[in-house]
């Protein structure tokens, strides 16, 4: 017991030791999401866009950190197949979830150069998805409340231009499986390319 005690202190103090600055971002952008498991072969990827928050502590050659995301995950699905109607060829919005909260620990792979921060990383986390199941309307249609899991990866650049405020640049593809609330298998996959811009402060 006294070990583990010792631990549960000591591993944080020395990560502090270790930590050359934190940082705080803030940002948006774009995601275009593709091929759920779940969907016809007439679907097509729509896109949904992103909110962020994030926060990360700079170790040595490397970055550690965990990102808030609020977006809308969607496509276009044809209405026959999701409404019961005759296939027309016309689509509707299929709501893969209208609310959707991400929380993804990352890291990233830093790379040292003067004023600019490029890097590469991973990141895995919790997704929940929530939206009306069914119908919503003629154009929309809902498929009900959906969590799982996330994960994927990142490349990026953050440029300092004027002391401890940054602009920063990202290329993410993310991978999600999530479960409908009611059932005990997965509901469907999707894959989400996406591309982001934001802010970034140093507070060390």
């Amino acid at each position: 017991m006294k070990k583990l005690l010792f631990t549960l202190v000591a591993l944080p103090l020395s990560m502090s030791v270790m930590a050359q600055k934190l940082d705080l971002g803030i940002g948006g952008g774009y995601a275009k999401n593709a091929k759920p498991s779940f969907a016809t072969s007439k679907d097509k990827a729509a896109s949904s866009p992103i909110l962020y928050a994030q926060a990360s502590l700079k170790l040595i050659g490397f970055q550690v950190g965990l990102r808030g995301e609020y977006t809308k995950f969607m496509f276009k699905g044809d209405k026959g197949a999701y409404t019961g109607t005759p296939a027309t060829g016309q689509y509707v919005d299929v709501m893969f979830g209208e609310r959707v909260m991400n929380i993804r620990a990352f890291v990233n792979k830093t790379f040292a150069i003067p004023k600019v921060e490029p890097y590469v990383g991973i990141n895995a986390g919790y997704s929940s998805a929530g939206s009306e199941a069914g119908k919503i309307s003629n154009d929309k249609y809902g498929l009900g409340d959906l969590s799982g899991f996330t994960a994927g990866g990142q490349v990026g650049l953050t440029v300092f231009i004027m002391g401890k405020w940054g602009l920063n640049g990202q290329l993410g593809f993310d991978y999600y499986r999530l479960n409908n609330a009611s059932a005990t298998s997965s509901s469907g996959h999707l894959l989400s390319p996406n591309v982001t811009l934001g802010l970034r402060y140093r507070v060390l």
